[in-house]
């Protein structure tokens, strides 16, 4: 009979559970990702031959600002 519920071999409900580590990550990422275009810049500066591309880069970046703030 299937009653739509989860159930471990045992017999017991099984819950789906966050772990705590998992978390950490999630906030980790939520931090990392959160970088400014100014951060982006100064970590990318030191690759050679990066310059061209965080020029262009950045007028891309800077056009998303700009159509977010004009909707």
């Amino acid at each position: 009979m299937n009653d739509d519920t989860d159930h471990a071999a045992d017999g017991s409900t099984h819950r789906e559970t966050t772990p705590e580590n998992e978390h950490r990550a999630l906030a980790s990422l939520g931090i990392q990702c959160a970088l400014s275009l100014a951060e982006v810049t100064a970590e990318l500066a030191p690759v050679p031959y990066i310059g061209p591309l965080v020029k262009c880069l950045t007028a891309v970046f800077q056009a998303v600002e700009k159509s977010r703030v004009n909707k």
